[in-house]
């Protein structure tokens, strides 16, 4: 998979699609196409048609989808169904849905599920199993970690603990940010993380090729 991001950005949030690409940028080593309406121009950027093409079409190692959804689909424009998904077979490896009910996994068909376990090659997404999300102005914590080698399930715990507030949780917090979920794997990390100065000492000592005999 290319080492790019996409960070898709419905109305709403326009006013901080700057800032969501620059946090998905923490956790991608290659760059980050950033797709928002942009109030200077006259175009709408983000349209269901738009969304599907790139999943159709494109390939991303990591995707930030900002919109306004169900368990069952998301709204921009028009819709993208678990269904659409299911004839896409997109081309994302990990997700990150800021997307109300996207990861409600008691609902057959949940969006999050078809992401990770439809035909796409999809391994990871996290999302909210109800009203809410990660919040932009929390989502460096979850990144700067993907970006310092964490695998998805301590980026999890490190946002939670140090973005959320540490001290306990006031009554604004558990109604937006609990239900905060992670479908797929928690131990998986991104590939940009191999250890290549480890390997090429091992190719040194002759030990990668010893290892590549006895397979």
């Amino acid at each position: 998979m290319p080492r790019t991001g996409l960070a898709y950005t419905d109305d709403p949030w326009l006013y901080t699609a700057q800032w969501r690409a620059t946090v998905l940028g923490m956790a991608v080593d290659g760059p980050v196409t950033n797709v928002w309406n942009d109030p200077a121009t006259e175009a709408d950027e983000t349209t269901a048609a738009d969304y599907t093409w790139r999943l159709a079409n494109e390939s991303y190692e990591h995707a930030l989808v900002s919109t306004h959804s169900s368990s069952q689909a998301h709204s921009m424009n028009g819709t993208v169904s678990n269904g659409d998904l299911e004839d896409l077979d997109p081309q994302v490896l990990f997700y990150n849905l800021y997307a109300c009910s996207a990861a409600k996994y008691t609902d057959f068909g949940y969006m999050a599920g078809e992401y990770v376990f439809g035909d796409g090659v999809g391994l990871v997404a996290v999302g909210s199993a109800k009203t809410g999300g990660m919040m932009s102005n929390l989502m460096d914590e979850y990144f700067a970690p993907l970006g310092q080698g964490a695998t998805f399930g301590q980026a999890m715990l490190d946002w939670w603990n140090t973005g959320v507030d540490p001290d306990g949780h006031i009554d604004s917090e558990r109604a937006w940010l609990y239900g905060m979920t992670l479908v797929g794997d928690p131990l998986l990390l991104t590939q940009r993380y191999i250890p290549e100065p480890a390997t090429l000492a091992l190719v040194a000592a002759g030990l990668v090729g010893l290892i590549l005999r006895r397979r």
